[in-house]
C-alpha cells in the first residue's frame, strides 16, 4: 500500500499573520516519524508538507495525484482542521476510493466531534499514532476488519465509534530514526523562528515524549503525563545523521522538558564533546530543573539558547493555572543560564482565567527586570484537550471558533479585561520589552555576527515595528 503523509496547505502568513517573517516552517515531526514507521512495516509512503513549502490546494492536488496513495494521512492542529477537511474533500474528487485518516492534537482532543463534523475524514487516529497506524494499515491491505484496532475512532451505521486507546510505546529506541530523506528541499528549504537558531540549515528533533505538568492550558491527549526518553545514543544517532548526511549543523530540540533528566543531558552532551561535532542547539525547559553544572556542560557540547514556558509574572495566576513553580525559581533558573553563558527566552500568555490588568502589568515588570534576551507574547487559547477548553466560559468570553485558535488571535477574554485591553497590553508588552538600548544592543551584535540573519532581519524588523505601533 501507498501512503501518503500530508499537513494541510496552510502557508506562513496565514498562520503568523503580521508576524510572518518571524515564522517557521519546520516540518512536522510526528509525520517524519510515522513515515519512517510505516517503512519499516513494509509500506510505501510519502510526504508533501504543503504548509512548510508554501503550496495551495492546486499544487498539493498535483503532488497527491501524482504519488497515486491508497491512504492519505492528514495531520492537523486545531487551527488547520478546517483546511484538513477541505483537502480531503477535493482529494477523494479525484480518487473515489481514497481512504482518509486524520490524526493530530485536536483529533486526539476532539475525536467524535470532530469526526461528527468533517465527513470527509474516515478513520481518525487517536493518540500516538505508530503501532495504531502499522496495525490499521496491514488490516486494510489484507481487507481484514478494522473496527477492534485500538486507538482509532471511525462511523458505524451512522454512529460514531471510539476505540479504547493503544498502548503507549515504552521503549522509544525501537523506532526508526525520522525519515528526513523523503522531505522536498530538506534541509535548505526549511527553516526555524527568527532567532531560534545560530545558522542554515538548521533541524528539530524530539528526545522524549510527555509532560509531567498539569497546567491548564496544555493538552496531554497525544503523549500523556508520563515522560519516556530516547536514550542519549539514539539522540545522538539522530544529531549525527543530521550533521553528517544534511550537512546540519544547528538543532532545535522541541521537548517540552528537556533537562527534566540531568543524568541523561549530561549523557548527551558527554557523546557530543567526545564525537568531536561542531554544532550549535538549543532546548526548552522548565526552571525548576536547572543546575548550575549541567549547565556549564551544555554550553561547552554547543547549546546556546534556552526557552522557558513563563507564561506569567504574577505568583497569583501561576497557581491558579497550575503552573507548580516560584517566581523566584524562574528569575533564578534565567540568571544562571546567563552566567553559564546561555541565552535566554520567555514565552508569555496574557489573557488567564484570572488576569486583570495588574497582573499583566505584573508579568511586564518581571519580564523587564529579569535577565532574558528574548520573549514571545500570545493570547490564552483554551485549545481542546486542555482543562481550561471544558469550563472557560465560567471565566469570560470564549470564541469556540476552531479557525480562529492561532495564539495570535484573542479567543478568550476574562471578566476583568476586553478584547482591546488585551491587544493593548501586548503590544505594551513588546514595546517595552525590547525598545530599550541593552535588547536593542544584543539583537544587533547577533545580526552582525550571523550572516544568514541579515535579510530576514530586515523584513521581521519592519514587521516588528508595524505590531508594535498599530493601533489597537
Amino acid at each position: 500500500m501507498r501512503i501518503c503523509f500530508v499537513s494541510p496547505p496552510l502557508n506562513v502568513k496565514e498562520r503568523y499573520a503580521r508576524l510572518a517573517p518571524f515564522g517557521s516552517n519546520m516540518p512536522s515531526l510526528g509525520l517524519l516519524s510515522l513515515a519512517a514507521v510505516v517503512r519499516k512495516a513494509g509500506f510505501t509512503p510519502a510526504i508533501i508538507p504543503s504548509d512548510n513549502l508554501n503550496i495551495g490546494y492546486n499544487r498539493m492536488l498535483e503532488r497527491i495525484n501524482r504519488f497515486s496513495p491508497d491512504i492519505l494521512a492528514i495531520t492537523a492542529t486545531t487551527f488547520s482542521i478546517n483546511q484538513a477537511h477541505e483537502l480531503s474533500v477535493l482529494a477523494k474528487k479525484n480518487n473515489r476510493g481514497l481512504i482518509v485518516l486524520i490524526g493530530g492534537h485536536h483529533l486526539s482532543a476532539l475525536p467524535k466531534e470532530t469526526l461528527e463534523k468533517f465527513p470527509g475524514f474516515d478513520i481518525g487516529v487517536i493518540g500516538e499514532g505508530e503501532l495504531t497506524l502499522v496495525q490499521l494499515l496491514e488490516r486494510l491491505e489484507q481487507n481484514k476488519d478494522t473496527s477492534d484496532t485500538k486507538g482509532i475512532v471511525f462511523r458505524k451505521n451512522n454512529n460514531t465509534v471510539i476505540n479504547p486507546p493503544q498502548e503507549l510505546i515504552d521503549r522509544l529506541d525501537g523506532l526508526p530514526l525520522p525519515a528526513w530523506d523523503l522531505l522536498e528541499g530538506f534541509p535548505k528549504a526549511y527553516y526555524p523562528p527568527f532567532f531560534r537558531s545560530k545558522g542554515l540549515p538548521a533541524a528539530s528533533i524530539v528526545t522524549s515524549r510527555g509532560c509531567p505538568s498539569s497546567c491548564i492550558f496544555c493538552s496531554k491527549a497525544v503523549f500523556g503525563n508520563r515522560v519516556r526518553f530516547f536514550s542519549p545514543e539514539y539522540v545522538f544517532s539522530m544529531i549525527r545523521l543530521l550533521h553528517d548526511s544534511y550537512g546540519v549543523n544547528d538543532i532545535l530540540i522541541e521537548d517540552d522538558t528537556f533537562t527534566i533528566d540531568k543524568q541523561r543531558v549530561s549523557d548527551i552532551c558527554e557523546l557530543i564533546l567526545n564525537s568531536g561535532l561542531k554544532i550549535n542547539w538549543s532546548c526548552l525547559a522548565r526552571a525548576d530543573n536547572i543546575d548550575g553544572s549541567v549547565l556549564t556542560r551544555m554550553k561547552k557540547a554547543g547549546c546556546w539558547q534556552i526557552s522557558f514556558g513563563i507564561e506569567s509574572g504574577s505568583q497569583d495566576i501561576l497557581n491558579s493555572s497550575q503552573k507548580g513553580i516560584n517566581l523566584d525559581v524562574i528569575d533564578r533558573a534565567i540568571r544562571i543560564s546567563k552566567k553559564s553563558g546561555i541565552l535566554t527566552k520567555g514565552f508569555f500568555i496574557l489573557g488567564f482565567p484570572n488576569d486583570t490588568g495588574r497582573t499583566i502589568k505584573e508579568t511586564i515588570r518581571f519580564a523587564k527586570k529579569s535577565a532574558l534576551d528574548d520573549i514571545s507574547v500570545n493570547f490564552m487559547t483554551p485549545f481542546p484537550g486542555t482543562e481550561l477548553y471544558n469550563n472557560a466560559a465560567e471565566f469570560g468570553e470564549f470564541d469556540n471558533d476552531w479557525k480562529n485558535m492561532n495564539l495570535l488571535s484573542v479567543v478568550f477574554i476574562p471578566k476583568a479585561l476586553t478584547r482591546e485591553k488585551l491587544k493593548k497590553y501586548a503590544i505594551i508588552f513588546m514595546r517595552e520589552f525590547y525598545l530599550r538600548p541593552k535588547i536593542i544592543y544584543s539583537y544587533f551584535k547577533r545580526i552582525i555576527i550571523q550572516p544568514y540573519y541579515y535579510g530576514r532581519a530586515v523584513k521581521s524588523f519592519a514587521a516588528f515595528l508595524k505590531t508594535i505601533f498599530i493601533k489597537t
